[in-house]
């Protein structure tokens, strides 16, 4: 049951969401992919990689560009080059046509495709690093 499943089903009738709303919403359908993108990836791979890395290579993609589809052809092509054994960060590579529409299909199985964002900054993806410094940050307020 989805969010307007349940909202439908508590109120009788079903309130929009509001922005950050749909931000969270988006953002937890976003981390799911990336989770099973990278479990899939582990298993058919002797060089894991983590989902803080797949989350950092989705939010530069969207540095260059505000579409969710190119930033996950990053994804895909990260895990493409991993799979070949080569990363190297300091190469600024395009995805390929076949990860663009990977990306597209993923788009659409994971229902990704009616969040409009102005950068990454809308979206809850931050790295455990990121987390663990702004809750230290936080902590040091209190003080």
């Amino acid at each position: 049951m989805n969010h307007l499943d349940v909202e439908f089903y508590c109120t009788g009738q079903v309130e929009p969401l509001n922005k950050e709303d749909e931000a969270i919403e988006f953002s937890s359908k976003l981390v799911q992919a990336l989770q099973n993108k990278m479990e899939k990836h582990n298993l058919d791979n002797d060089k894991d990689v983590s989902l803080d890395q797949l989350k950092a290579t989705f939010t530069e993609g969207l540095t260059f560009s505000f579409s969710s589809s190119w930033a996950l052809a990053k994804v895909n092509m990260f895990l493409n080059s991993s799979s070949a054994g080569y990363i190297d960060d300091s190469d600024h590579f395009e995805p390929s046509m076949e990860e663009i529409k990977e990306a597209e299909r993923e788009i659409k199985r994971y229902g990704l495709e009616n969040y409009e964002f102005n950068s990454a900054d809308d979206l809850y993806l931050q790295t455990d690093k990121e987390l663990r410094i702004d809750a230290q940050k936080w902590i040091d307020n209190l003080n």
